[in-house]
């Protein structure tokens, strides 16, 4: 009696967990590479979605004289909300950015919101800047169908992971570069709840090396960037500091992304900190010793929250529709092949 009894027990505590892992979604036989995959081909089938992006930043300079060390505090936050509809193409970027460095005499907040849009003859942007010298009002620009349809189409192939049409158009490898990035993921044991949402997160420590080898790439595939020999050595120096720690978790129903998060600590930035003691103090008495400037990142992070599922609806504001329409500016161009490179 008592070993039937404890086989049932055992029945039923195998049926309450398998019916748990049912219910959950979440598959422990899965791997790093495998929720990738699943997530890549989930995106195929994206025509819509909205994200928010939060970034914060804090920051320290002390500059140390002799027996006195001044120190200087700077913090900044950004906050971005947005949307993104494929057919007809349509995105729209909405958001605002605050710093705060009264030590050194700066100070303030900037907004920014921008919305493209897709007509027979190809499509507009509108752009307006806040807080900032110069801008005034809304700005807006036609965009010429066979580059809203490059954009589009870039766009598409990019969602569907058509990696290697994207990889012939740009001559980037789009695939290697992936990899590079990803070849040290590390998926959790156990589902994570995330946003109301059970998830399967993965991790992964990117070092600068190959932030600069995809900026590199790219450079070299796209001339219009305009990054110039000095300006990859700038990266290659600024990336041999960098450690970004990254998380990444997806729907274990849908797989599609619900947040990703990457941030810097455990970076090293005392060489940026040399620097600009150097620029500080570059009219320095011979012979007279110079302060030492040391920089400290105690915060330096970037967040994305994902929505596949509230229906996304971009509407441009009455006032951006009354601005007085051109060709399209260096401005709307820059975005355009920023959209380029975002695809």
């Amino acid at each position: 009696m008592k070993k039937n009894l404890r086989s049932r027990l055992l029945a039923v505590a195998a049926v309450a967990v398998s019916s748990v892992m049912l219910l959950s979604g979440f598959d422990s036989s899965m791997t790093a590479q495998d929720v990738m995959a699943k997530a890549q081909e989930a995106n195929k089938g994206i025509t819509q979605f909205s994200a928010n992006a939060q970034a914060n930043a804090d920051v320290q300079l002390a500059v140390a004289a002799g027996e006195q060390t001044t120190t200087m505090p700077m913090t900044g936050t950004m906050n971005m909300d947005i949307k993104y509809v494929l057919d007809p193409l349509q995105m729209a970027m909405t958001g605002t950015a605050s710093g705060d460095a009264s030590a050194m005499g700066l100070a303030g907040e900037a907004g920014m919101e921008m919305y493209m849009v897709s007509e027979e003859d190809g499509g507009k942007v509108y752009i307006k800047l806040t807080g900032i010298q110069g801008a005034d009002g809304w700005q807006a620009a036609a965009i010429p169908a066979e580059q809203l349809n490059e954009v589009k189409d870039l766009l598409t192939k990019a969602m569907a992971g058509d990696y290697a049409s994207i990889s012939e158009e740009t001559g980037i490898d789009v695939q290697a570069l992936q990899d590079k990035l990803y070849e040290d993921l590390t998926l959790a044991p156990e589902a994570v709840t995330v946003n109301g949402k059970e998830c399967y997160e993965l991790t992964c420590t990117i070092d600068g090396s190959k932030v600069y080898e995809i900026v590199a790439q790219m450079a070299a595939a796209n001339e219009n960037l305009g990054i110039d020999e000095s300006t990859l050595q700038m990266i290659q120096l600024f990336g041999s500091m960098l450690k970004i720690n990254m998380v990444m978790d997806y729907d274990v129903e849908t797989f599609l992304p619900v947040y990703a998060a990457f941030d810097m600590n455990g970076s090293d930035f005392s060489m940026i900190g040399a620097m600009i003691g150097s620029l500080m103090f570059s009219g320095q008495t011979e012979g007279e010793e110079a302060p030492a400037v040391e920089l400290t990142v105690n915060t330096l992070n970037l967040a994305y929250s994902y929505d596949y599922e509230t229906p996304v609806s971009i509407e441009v504001p009455a006032e951006a529709l009354d601005a007085q329409m051109t060709d399209i500016s260096q401005e709307a161009a820059a975005i355009m092949d920023e959209a380029d490179v975002a695809a």
